[in-house]
């Protein structure tokens, strides 16, 4: 793996800083991050969900949270094991976007409303 070049800050999409295409090894090193750092947010978002299913309150959040989770596991798998289809790349994508809103949407529900104080 080559970290050093997959992680390069300044360069253009799929391409290094001298404009060369991105090499393999770099690009296995961007993949080995991204499964460790899933691993871990699949463990916090579990835990979460789990958390917000205790409340009677947040049980539809939290259900929200496990069904997107899990569509993130098997999105992530079948990208893996399909060879990247395109469907299961944009699932994948989508549903990354929607456990953003979803974690938006409980942080804004959990926080309360400061208005004017009569």
């Amino acid at each position: 793996m080559n970290f050093s070049q997959g992680f390069e800050v300044w360069r253009g999409l799929g391409l290094t800083a001298d404009g060369e295409p991105v090499s393999f090894a770099a690009l296995t090193a961007i993949h080995y991050v991204h499964r460790l750092v899933a691993y871990g947010l699949l463990c916090l978002l579990m835990v979460l969900a789990w958390q917000l299913n205790r409340s009677r309150v947040w049980r539809l959040a939290s259900r929200v949270l496990a069904v997107l989770i899990g569509l993130q596991l098997v999105t992530g798998l079948a990208n893996v094991v399909l060879g990247w289809p395109l469907l299961a790349a944009l699932l994948h994508t989508g549903g990354a976007a929607a456990l953003l809103l979803t974690l938006t949407w409980v942080v804004a529900s959990a926080v309360p409303m400061s208005g004017p104080k009569a």
